[in-house]
């Protein structure tokens, strides 16, 4: 028997082990706690985005929907595909990796809006990487802003010492979380 990779992801009642009924409302609040929590201590894999934009005429570009900030612009490469609202192009661990040389100074020109200030990218298109915007699980088959069930499991754990006043205990499991 073959398992496919939606089969094989954890349910949310996984990460909460603790005595709580697996479908109380409350397993979801904690867990998104403990996610959002995670998601503000670090750049997690999944969490950090690339992706390829089209510069206007003015050399302006807009951030891509659901970006939460953004961590570095460069000149795209002319193999990778673009678009004015942008493609994504990569969110594996390799999103980090990228070429400083490339890096193009910019300023904010709007809300979501930003210049390349000097020469443009000869492909008139720049390499956003980006950490997205957390997204809040509501079901039980979501999947999960964080998928790592030690760190998330760790998280609860943390939230649960920080309500009963275990503040030393919570705040050891938050940093073993993060670690």
């Amino acid at each position: 028997m073959s398992l496919t990779l939606a089969s094989a992801k954890p349910f949310l009642s996984d990460y909460v082990q603790n005595g709580q009924c697996a479908d109380a409302s409350i397993v979801t609040v904690k867990i998104n706690e403990a996610a959002a929590r995670l998601w503000a201590m670090g750049d997690w894999i999944g969490t950090i985005q690339r992706y390829g934009v089209t510069l206007d005429a003015q050399g302006c570009f807009e951030t891509p929907a659901g970006i939460q900030d953004i961590r570095r612009v460069s000149a795209l490469a002319a193999d990778i595909d673009h678009s004015l609202t942008g493609v994504l192009f990569m969110d594996s661990a390799d999103a980090l990796i990228y070429d400083d040389e490339s890096i193009l100074p910019l300023r904010q020109v709007g809300t979501d809006k930003r210049k390349v200030l000097g020469p443009l990218p000869a492909t008139n298109a720049v390499d956003i990487m980006a950490k997205v915007k957390v997204i809040y699980a509501s079901l039980d088959t979501d999947i999960l802003p964080i998928d790592d069930i030690y760190a998330l499991k760790m998280g609860v754990l943390a939230l649960y010492y920080e309500e009963t006043n275990q503040i030393e205990l919570g705040e050891a499991m938050w940093n073993k979380a993060a670690a």
